[in-house]
């Protein structure tokens, strides 16, 4: 991301500051795992390694259900071009319009993040796996 496309594409009189903010204060996860390995094979990450925790996603939302907003953006990019966003590009479970999204752009991208305020200090308790990975190997099972 970078400020130019960023100043491009905020609006509610946002300046990049503030979007800043906004992301920094928020735990993100990919909702999919096409939406993963999209982020990973970007050029800005491809080849380098990643640590990838693998979540289960109900017992999050259970836990965290208050906390929890969806964005129809991946919100910390602005290549190729970026995508309007503002103050409303995170909206909790309740107020997203997932239907009018999945007709719009398909099942598979009706959301694009799902976000999580401030911090998931009991994450351990949803972790599936945890493993490492590069563009060119195997991946490498941290946990279990």
């Amino acid at each position: 991301m970078d400020d130019i496309g960023l100043k491009r594409a905020l609006g509610d009189s946002l300046t990049p500051d503030e979007w800043y903010r906004i992301l920094n204060r928020n735990v993100f996860f990919w909702p999919t795992i096409e939406r993963l390995e999209t982020m990973r094979n970007a050029r800005a990450y491809r080849g380098k390694p990643h640590t990838i925790i693998v979540i289960d996603t109900l017992r999050l939302l259970r836990a965290h259900l208050s906390k929890v907003l969806l964005s129809p953006i991946n919100s910390g990019a602005t290549k190729p071009f970026p995508h309007p966003r503002g103050r409303d590009t995170f909206l909790p479970l309740g107020d997203y319009p997932y239907q009018e999204r999945k007709r719009a752009r398909g099942e598979a991208n009706a959301i694009a993040e799902v976000a999580v305020i401030r911090a998931v200090p009991d994450i351990k308790e949803f972790v599936i796996s945890v493993e490492e990975r590069t563009a060119s190997s195997v991946p490498i099972i941290l946990y279990p």
